[in-house]
């Protein structure tokens, strides 16, 4: 059978996700709503930039080219500021005596890394979506994951979106919801 596969999202599981503060900040400096500026960023920026087919750079020039007030450099900094390790990483060098861990997540390299550095020796692998020019929750890039792990071993999966989880699932990952209570962590543990 083998040792335990354990595959992790990166934010909302052991980084925060993008803040609500920073989207709030950009949208005052954009002038417009936060609902207009996030459905903006979900609709037209969201799966090029999370798949590499647009660059880091061309996600900013398209931020100014829509809303020419923003400050560019103040808004990557503060982007930047705003992401960090959760508490849970301070779990993943014990985990990784127990479990090979993976990382698997929706993100640019560019924002993910610095903040992971302390922690990216507790990884076998990493999949970053801009680096693999796909993104979850499409298929795809599970069956890459999968082809990395050894085969027969048994796959734990935690992320912090439900849809996320169900193709994992239906390649016959075991799925962890991590939730903001952070009771997935018991979960973990317990296996």
């Amino acid at each position: 059978m083998g040792k335990t596969q354990l595959v992790l999202d990166a934010a909302g599981v052991i980084m925060t996700n993008i803040p609500a503060s920073y989207w709030k900040s950009l949208a005052d400096q954009a002038g417009v709503t936060v609902d207009e500026l996030v459905s903006y960023f979900q609709t037209e920026l969201k799966v090029p930039l999370w798949t590499g087919k647009i660059s880091e750079p061309e996600f900013w020039e398209r931020i100014k080219k829509r809303y020419p007030s923003v400050d560019l450099a103040q808004t990557r900094a503060e982007l930047l500021a705003g992401l960090r390790l959760l508490p849970t990483a301070e779990r993943l060098s014990e985990w990784s005596r127990r479990f090979d861990l993976h990382l698997l997540s929706n993100h640019r390299t560019e924002w993910l890394l610095d903040v992971l550095r302390p922690v990216l020796n507790c990884f076998v692998t990493v999949t970053v979506s801009n680096e693999a020019g796909m993104c979850k929750p499409f298929p795809e890039i599970f069956a890459l994951v999968q082809s990395k792990l050894p085969p027969g071993a048994p796959i734990v999966y935690v992320d912090d979106q439900e849809k996320n989880l169900k193709p994992a699932r239906e390649i016959g990952w075991k799925t962890i919801l991590a939730d903001e209570e952070g009771t997935w962590v018991g979960k973990v543990e317990e296996l």
